[in-house]
């Protein structure tokens, strides 16, 4: 329920002491934060001098447990005040309608108050010109919401057990174990027949090496990319929930490419043995081969220790520069390897072009290079024309393409050394699409506080998680901060019903009046939570009472990694299907 703050009239709340805990639980059962002159016993908070330690103790109960405060004792009337307002919302200048009224001596309110605050509930609509805040979502004249087990839900986050049988256990890790463990069993048969016939298969080890590399880098061309999600989001909403919460998971693909790299590079670990143990003369083609085979070696071992979330998270422009720059010198060297290789093995009477195109290697790698070089092509340095939103943000726009809701597309000031994805913000029946880039670093930073005019692009939009929301009858975004700019289009598509969860600073100082209204045609469907007024929520309870309240059938939160993990692993775990992009996505 979201309240238009500007027709709002000042009220004045009046309670007596004993009853603080009860106002309290009163004003969070409804949802109502009080923003106007709050009154101790009929005495303004701000000048009260005494308060019975009992309803301090309440207060400092009620706090931790249902508005995430820390626990905290109150030494002035001044500090209880400043507390009190924070709970309950206060914020001077917008103020809320509410009206409370409590029988002095009684712990509960009349049944008259509550119809009042039915009656409030049902008068009061959403404007988003008040965007600085707005209500939590409320399940007045709703159905009782389900019952969540929050403590339980926490225990799973820190219990350390818990905690690592739930990161083992997602799509990606999943995909990633079943594809190592298939490598696995093979690796265990090429060992058995070594050990029983005293030699290896020469060709097993460079075989799984290069069927595994092409399908580490194909799956991550961005055309078998939109291909994978085309298929996957598909599925119609007839289809069984549990069906399309499956195929809706298809962000995690990931765990196909880092399985299948990290596979690659076992086997080839293997080939590095069978080669130097392969008899025959040292010639000068075979050192080569040694050498370029160990050479090898280190770059697809340096890759894998660079790949891994902690390195990647600490030095990601090293990542990229390693995985980037090592992967080309692989891919060459690869190919002097099967050359050299195939001209070693080969009997004197064939020729070296009959065993090469006899070779199922070089196909693979033909296709591992064409795949590469496709994604460069696609390289432009484009024009595009800028937007100051704020000192936080800049909108930058291109027009060579209206890309579907749901995708992203990669920028970048150093095309060799780092990439930045960013999601497409397409307005329905216009041309071209914007990029909404808010300050997350140093290199954001610069970009907003020098807007490009030209900026260098690889300009095939690629799908990304927000690509499955078609899928579901309802969606409920979950957004923080700039995360708003890959659900716009989704919001704008209006491809299903649309319900927003909304965190960030000053939304409309930040992001302008223009994505202001687009949450606002949202209306009653959208909850707004200003930071800068009204502190970080506690995100959970208040995702899962919007959920419950617009009926939605999904959730997708894009936020940053750390609540986005977290988020959708709490909303899988109460058995809600949750979505988020994750760091390999």
């Amino acid at each position: 329920m979201e309240t238009d703050l500007r027709s709002c009239q000042q009220v004045r709340v009046e309670f007596h002491p004993s009853s603080l805990s009860i106002i309290l639980s009163y004003l969070y059962d409804f949802k109502f934060r009080v923003l106007s002159s709050i009154s101790w016993a009929n005495q303004p908070l701000d000048i009260l001098h005494t308060y019975t330690p009992e309803a301090g103790r309440q207060l400092q109960t009620i706090s931790r447990e249902k508005y995430n405060f820390s626990t905290r004792s109150f030494s002035s009337s001044a500090d209880l005040g400043d507390t009190l307002k924070k709970i309950v919302g206060a914020d001077e200048g917008q103020l809320e309608l509410a009206k409370i009224k409590m029988e002095e001596g009684h712990g509960t309110p009349s049944s008259s108050d509550s119809q009042s605050f039915d009656d409030s509930e049902k008068q009061m609509s959403f404007d988003s010109d008040s965007l600085k805040s707005s209500n939590p979502p409320s399940s007045s004249g709703s159905s009782s919401p389900p019952s969540w087990d929050l403590e339980k839900v926490e225990k799973q986050s820190t219990v350390p057990i818990l905690r690592f049988l739930r990161f083992i256990t997602s799509e990606y890790r999943l995909l990633f174990t079943l594809v190592f463990t298939a490598n696995l069993v093979g690796v265990g048969y090429f060992l058995y027949t070594w050990i029983i016939h005293g030699t290896p298969n020469p060709k097993t080890c460079a075989l799984a090496v290069s069927i595994n590399l092409a399908v580490s880098i194909v799956i991550r061309e961005e055309h078998v990319v939109n291909m994978l999600y085309t298929i996957f989001a598909s599925a119609p909403r007839s289809a069984p929930l549990w069906l399309r919460r499956r195929m809706g998971k298809i962000y995690h693909l990931g765990g196909l490419h880092s399985g299948c790299g990290v596979a690659a590079t076992f086997w080839f670990i293997l080939l590095t043995i069978e080669l130097s143990c392969r008899g025959g003369r040292y010639n000068a083609e075979r050192i080569i081969l040694l050498i370029v085979t160990y050479i090898l070696d280190i770059l697809l071992i340096s890759m894998i220790v660079m790949a891994h979330p902690s390195m990647r998270a600490k030095l990601h422009n090293a990542f990229e520069i390693v995985h980037r720059l090592a992967g080309w010198s692989c891919l060459g060297l690869l190919w002097t390897l099967i050359i050299l290789d195939a001209d070693i093995e080969r009997p004197r009477t064939q020729r070296l072009t009959h065993a090469l195109v006899q070779s199922p290697n070089i196909w693979l790698l033909t296709v591992c290079t064409c795949s590469i070089i496709i994604t460069w092509t696609n390289l432009r340095h484009s024009v595009v024309r800028s937007e100051q939103l704020s000192s936080h943000a800049v909108r930058v726009y291109f027009d060579y393409t209206h890309p579907q809701p749901g995708t992203t597309i990669r920028i970048s000031s150093s095309p060799l050394f780092e990439w930045h994805a960013f999601a497409t913000v397409a307005k329905p029946g216009e041309d071209g699409f914007s990029l909404i880039i808010s300050n997350a670093g140093d290199w954001t930073k610069k970009l907003i506080q020098n807007p490009p005019s030209r900026i260098w692009a690889r300009r095939t939009p690629t799908c990304g998680v927000l690509r499955i929301a078609p899928m579901f009858n309802s969606i409920l975004l979950v957004a923080t901060g700039s995360g708003i700019a890959p659900c716009l289009p989704v919001i704008l598509a209006q491809k299903t019903r649309i319900n927003l969860f909304w965190s960030t600073r000053d939304p409309l100082t930040t992001y302008g009046d223009e994505i202001g209204g687009i949450i606002k045609n949202l209306g009653k469907n959208a909850y707004i939570h200003n930071t800068s007024t009204m502190g970080r929520p506690n995100t959970l309870p208040l995702v899962l009472q919007q959920y419950h309240d617009t009926n939605s059938e999904a959730v997708i939160v894009i936020s940053n990694p750390k609540l986005t993990i977290k988020l959708v692993q709490d909303l899988e775990y109460l058995g809600i299907p949750a979505f988020g992009p994750i760091w390999d996505s």
